[in-house]
């Protein structure tokens, strides 16, 4: 792809690879396609209102969401043209960070309170309200939308928080927490964390602007057990467990779910 000098700031960004095409949004708030060639196409919108203080792309660039002064929330269709109605997100009071699920119609906020919520597409509820403790710096949904990820950071410079990455369910039920040392922190100053689950939800990645680090955890329970199974396969209470206890169920659990799937792909 050709280098392509917009001439100004641009403030949100994604890729269409289905037709070779990326969106972007600039700081005067006008849209535009462009190929991988770095040509201008037509767009169906060109043109978002002055009032909004945050663009979102969804990652698959096919939707817009833009919250305004007032904290409401529109959404635009990038294919079609269409908008929708301005509506606010119940339960969320000063929306901080917002992420797009184009195929599941869902969008996911967090305010300053650290208060996260999942919708669908017209501002309802599609969960429960949930809050991570600490500074929230970034947050997804999983493809299936089934899950939540959250992750926080210290704060600068009193701290405040914890650097944890947490996955939840949609009742809000907390399923793992990931804590590693000042791994996804903020500084204040421009550096921020972002996340992404993969496309089949098995890995969701991290990046940490503090100290440039790329990480990956597991996304999903399968993956999670996969890591188990793997680190247990070889332990000596493995080679012939008791009869009806905790160690036979498990290796039952992970031939089931793991090893014999493992082992049928190498054959």
């Amino acid at each position: 792809m050709n280098n392509t000098d917009t001439s100004i700031e641009i403030r949100a960004i994604a890729l269409i690879p289905t037709i070779q095409t990326f969106i972007t949004v600039d700081n005067n708030n006008v849209v535009q396609a462009w190929n991988f060639q770095g040509e201008q196409q037509q767009s169906k919108i060109s043109q978002l209102p002055e009032n909004i203080k945050t663009v979102i792309l969804s990652s698959d660039g096919q939707e817009i969401a833009t919250i305004s002064d007032d904290n409401t929330v529109q959404l635009w269709d990038i294919r079609y043209g269409a908008q929708s109605l301005p509506f606010k997100l119940v339960g969320i009071d000063n929306i901080e960070y917002l992420v797009l699920n184009s195929k599941t119609k869902t969008l996911l906020a967090v305010d300053q309170n650290n208060i996260v919520g999942l919708y669908d597409f017209e501002g309802d509820p599609k969960g429960k309200l949930l809050r991570h403790e600490g500074q929230v710096s970034a947050i997804a949904i999983s493809p299936d939308n089934r899950a939540l990820a959250t992750a926080s950071h210290l704060g600068f410079p009193q701290g405040g928080g914890d650097t944890t990455l947490r996955l939840w369910d949609l009742e809000g039920n907390l399923l793992h927490k990931f804590e590693w040392e000042r791994a996804l922190i903020n500084n204040g100053d421009g550096f921020g964390s972002f996340l992404a689950f993969s496309s089949s939800g098995k890995s969701l990645v991290g990046y940490s602007g503090y100290n440039k680090r790329l990480m990956r955890w597991a996304g999903n329970w399968q993956a999670r057990l996969e890591i188990a199974c793997d680190r247990l396969r070889y332990h000596p209470v493995f080679k012939n467990p008791q009869k009806g206890s905790i160690e036979e169920a498990a290796c039952e659990t992970c031939k089931k779910y793991v090893w014999n799937k493992a082992d049928s792909l190498i054959k």
